[in-house]
Parts: structure tokens; sequence; C-alpha cells
């Protein structure tokens, strides 16, 4: 649940963005690219394609840093380790071993615990984090792709009309009312998750 609420939290925040990025680059940005090989409608499907690349690029980029870092961070040791401390080590009495059980003890072999008494492994996150992040990239990739056929074949950007129309205070003050009580229940239930 949580992965996919993740998931589309990032998608709505990637769609929005890139949403306005493409406007953008499509009504304002676009006689940048006109002269001998574009005119003016080329120059806005070109605009139009130019932001669908970068968009893949920036998931592309995000992508394989978070895959570095989660890497460093949990799986390798650092590239640059911090450095010893200044302060002579103190010594320490060698260990001394003990046997595993009493079992050990009487009879001289090691009881392995049984597999009810094993702790089982953890779901490994880091695969629910990069299945999350193919989510909101496709969901983002789907949506500017459909924003640029839909500008290809009607000349307009329907979906980014609604951007930039104003909206009244109590219209926004609902939303951020319903943002509000969804992190609250996010984290309500990232609590309950996390004591059972």
């Amino acid at each position: 649940v949580v992965r996919t609420l993740g998931a589309h939290l990032c998608a709505c925040f990637a769609l929005w963005t890139f949403t306005v990025i493409q406007h953008e680059a499509v009504f304002s940005a676009s006689h940048e690219f006109q002269g001998p090989l574009l005119d003016e409608w080329g120059a806005q499907v070109f605009s139009a394609a130019l932001v669908i690349v970068m968009a893949w690029l920036t998931f592309a980029l995000y992508r394989s840093a978070a895959i570095g870092a989660r890497e460093e961070i949990f799986k390798r040791p650092p590239l640059k380790p911090w450095p010893a401390p200044s302060n002579p080590p103190v010594p320490v009495a060698p260990a001394v071993q003990t046997s595993s059980s009493w079992t050990s003890m009487a009879w001289g072999t090691t009881v392995q615990p049984s597999a009810s008494m094993k702790k089982a492994a953890g779901p490994d996150w880091g695969s629910f984090v990069n299945t999350a992040e193919d989510e909101a990239c496709v969901i983002t990739m789907g949506y500017l792709l459909n924003q640029f056929l839909t500008f290809l074949v009607s000349g307009e950007l329907p979906g980014l009309k609604s951007t930039y129309t104003e909206h009244s205070q109590s219209m926004i003050n609902f939303w951020i009312g319903a943002i509000a009580c969804f992190l609250v229940l996010l984290l309500f239930i990232m609590y309950i998750r996390s004591r059972f």
C-alpha cells in the first residue's frame, strides 16, 4: 500500500512539474528552435517531444543515483571512510569463548535453533522502492506522451489549461485540507505497520 501511494504521490508531483515545463516549452520557448529547418508548428512539436526526452532522462538519472546511493549506504563500505580517532585505542581484554547453549556444555555439541526461533528475513525494501520509481516514471511518461499526441492531432494541450486557471481560496483550502488528511492517514498506516 505504501509503495503504491508513494509512487502515485511522486507521479503527481512529476506530472505537475513536467506539465508546466511542457506548456512553457511549447508556447513560450519554442520560438528558440525556429529557423530554416523548423517553422512555428515544427518548433512547437519539437519542444513537446524534447520535454518527453528530458523527463525520461531525469527519471533515468534519478534511478541511477538512487541505486548507487542505496548500495553505498546499505550494501558496500563507503568510498572514503571516516578518519580514525586521534586518541590511542583503549586496550580490551580478549573475549572468552563460551558455549552457545547448555547442551553443548553437557554433550560437547552445538544445538542449532529451530526454524521457529530464527528471525525471518525482512522484505527487500530496495526492490519496493525500485518498483515505486518505475510506477511513477510510467505514469508520468504515459501522460506526457498522451499530451504530445493530443497536441499533434488538435494543436492544444488540454490537460494544461487547468494549471493556469485561477482558483478560489475555498478550493485551495479544500485541497490543502485533503492533502493534510492524506498525510496524517499515511503516517497512521506507517505507525500501525511498524507495530505489527
